[in-house]
Order: structure tokens, then sequence, then C-alpha cells
């Protein structure tokens, strides 16, 4: 977990397997995927997302209510700093290199590409 201040105070961003399905949910994609970043969807909406899926996270473990929206986390991305950027980037990737959410969908399917053969 990782604290950035958005908003005028500080928030937790959680990094896990409940930020991963919430942008899975988020971008329509499974959970093997990060959207195709085109003229459509740039590098910054993908930290947006990720970093609204993270603050969501967060308060879903805190039993917290968001306090905000997906346009609030859009206005808060675009003000923010690259220091934050890079920190927030860099817990994504380690937590998708870690994700039992993701070890699951992998088993699942190496399991659907045996029972084909």
């Amino acid at each position: 977990m990782i604290e950035i201040n958005l908003g005028g105070k500080v928030r937790g961003l959680r990094f896990g397997n409940y930020a991963m399905m919430t942008y899975n949910s988020l971008t329509t994609t499974n959970a093997l995927e990060i959207k195709e970043l085109n003229e459509e969807y740039q590098y910054i909406d993908f930290v947006r997302d990720i970093t609204y899926c993270a603050l969501k996270a967060h308060n879903k473990v805190k039993g917290e209510l968001s306090d905000f929206t997906l346009e609030d986390v859009t206005l808060w991305v675009d003000e923010m700093d690259l220091g934050n950027i890079e920190i927030i980037v860099k817990a994504w990737t380690d937590a998708m290199t870690s994700s039992e959410y993701i070890k699951k969908s992998l088993d699942a399917i190496a399991g659907e590409g045996e029972k084909k053969k």
C-alpha cells in the first residue's frame, strides 16, 4: 500500500487482487491484459484507471465509502507530478507479477489448454 496526497488529502492506494479485478471490470479486459494504448486510450488514461482502482481497493479493505469519482481521479492524475506517477505504475507492475488473481487465471487458462489437447 502507498499513500499519496490526492484531492487535498492523503489517500491510501492498495495494489492487489481487488484492484486488478476492478481494473478488468473498468476497462473490459481479462486478468492477463492491460488495455491497449492508442489514440483513444493513452498512458495517462492507464495511470488514471490504476489509480482509481487502487483507491477503490483501499476503501474496500478499510470498509470506507469512496468520496471520489473517476472524473475526480482524472483531475488529480492530470495535476500529479511525474514522481508519483512512477510510484503508482511501479506498485501496479509489482502487484501484477505477484498476484494470486493473475496466477489463478493463468492456471485456469493452462487447464483449458490441456483439455483441448
